[in-house]
């Protein structure tokens, strides 16, 4: 038999077992109900029916790698109980033909007739990793942890219905006082399991897409922190510096190359993510400027690193990465640290390298020296991303540089420069006020006036 056949077969088994499951599931009375004699009898002919393709289902999968047949004893003088050999000569046993005939069952498919919400969503992202990054993947581990009670996981998915779920989701946002990004993560679960669930049949519709997300946003967490509340203040940088500096004048306690001290510094001074920063060999470092085109990535839901030959907003393509110009500081600084690896006998291929010559771990190492020493100071803000929109709005903008360059600097869109980096104006109105009554023209500058004239016009001009 072709292959493509045999597998069609097997899939179409598998599914016609598996409505017969969900369909009793459906007519069967919970604990302690009554079902009257017909609803007994519809029950049993579809158990004997189940049990009738569970047995094909097995002989079609039970087979050699050449496609034989594998041989099911039954019982004998010396083997008490039907028994067969699976793949490696490992024997299964069961006590009734029938018996051992669920156990191959359950072997072969894996489980597939858990039908709750639980063990659908494994399977929904089993099938998700495929595609996804493992980041990704853990991310969906961790927020399904985060939202779904085991109560919620047993119940069979065939059964959940539109007004159940968002009852749930309703009492997850008010207990949980969740924001409006949590509540759209714990969406994101409901959809990713209901999606799948469409897609192999288990249920007809997807119940979440009747979830309008206003209906949530109003009872979700109202709190909003403007980006001057995100970001660290030109004080906070220059007290952390001058902290820095003091543990460097303390070899004996922090060591003849304090390297986290140089990170933060580093970072203060370019705006680069944590990330970048460790990912950064000497060989990325010119007179002139600075490569910034790979970053240092956890291993999904490990405790391994790995280099990646891209930056964040790269999404996994190289594109080369970006520049950054080699200030008078950064060079200062870079030879500064040169001459303490030396002090240090530190030979390595990483800017920023521990005593053995290894890169730097910014998750676990550098992220939490920088909490450490920011909660020494009685600061609440504890992590690299609020320098990088320090050195955006404390630093770039006040230099004059645009926002389209402010974008590349930082390795991000302008659109995200605007909206999560950028402080607001608050001085618009008079701003606009002064240019309103200047008759002469506005009192910032020339005014942005763009050119439409093509190539050949300027050529013949």
């Amino acid at each position: 038999m072709d292959g493509s056949v045999k597998t069609n077969i097997v899939e179409d088994l598998l599914a016609e077992i598996r409505k017969l499951h969900t369909a009793k599931s459906i007519l069967t009375p919970p604990r302690g109900g009554i079902m009257d004699a017909s609803g007994v009898a519809l029950i049993d002919d579809m158990t004997r029916q189940e049990r009738s393709l569970k047995r094909e289902y097995v002989l079609q999968r039970h087979v050699t790698p050449d496609g034989q047949p594998r041989q099911i004893k039954p019982p004998t003088g010396t083997i008490n109980g039907w028994s067969t050999r699976m793949e490696g000569k490992k024997r299964i046993k069961a006590k009734t033909y029938d018996m051992l005939i669920d156990k191959l069952f359950e072997i072969y498919s894996d489980g597939c007739l858990d039908m709750s919400f639980r063990n659908v969503f494994e399977m929904a992202l089993q099938r998700k990793e495929e595609l996804c990054s493992e980041n990704t993947a853990t991310k969906y581990r961790a927020d399904y942890k985060r939202f779904i009670s085991d109560d919620f996981g047993k119940k069979l998915i065939c059964d959940m219905t539109a007004d159940e779920i968002r009852t749930y989701g309703t009492e997850l946002v008010k207990s949980r006082d969740l924001k409006k990004e949590a509540f759209r993560a714990f969406k994101s679960v409901l959809n990713l399991t209901f999606e799948f669930a469409v897609s192999k049949g288990y249920v007809n519709l997807n119940p979440v897409t009747r979830m309008q997300n206003q209906d949530f946003y109003r009872i979700c967490q109202k709190q909003f922190k403007s980006a001057e509340q995100k970001a660290m203040s030109p004080q906070q940088i220059e007290a952390i510096t001058k902290e820095v500096r003091r543990r460097m004048d303390n070899p004996v306690k922090y060591g003849p190359c304090y390297t986290c001290g140089y990170m933060f510094i580093f970072a203060s001074l370019t705006g680069m993510r944590a990330g970048e920063i460790s990912a950064l060999r000497w060989t990325d470092i010119t007179d002139e400027r600075i490569h910034i085109h790979a970053q240092q990535l956890k291993k999904g839901n490990t405790m391994e690193f790995e280099y990646v030959p891209w930056t964040k907003n790269e999404r996994r393509i190289p594109k080369g990465g970006r520049y950054f110009p080699m200030t008078e500081k950064i060079r200062a600084l870079l030879k500064e640290l040169r001459e303490a690896q030396e002090r240090a006998g530190i030979n390595s291929e990483w800017v920023f390298a521990n005593p053995d010559g290894s890169w730097v771990l910014a998750d676990t190492c550098y992220e939490k020296f920088l909490y450490r020493i920011c909660k020494s100071l009685g600061y609440s803000i504890t992590n690299n991303h609020a320098i990088r929109m320090y050195f955006n709005s404390y630093v770039l903008i006040p230099k004059g540089i645009d926002v389209t360059n402010r974008a590349k600097l930082l390795g991000h869109s302008v659109e995200v420069n605007l909206k999560n980096y950028s402080f607001a104006d608050y001085d618009y109105c008079e701003i606009a006020q002064r240019a309103l009554d200047d008759d002469e023209g506005t009192p910032w500058g020339p005014p942005n006036v763009l050119s439409f004239e093509t190539k050949k016009l300027r050529k013949s001009l």
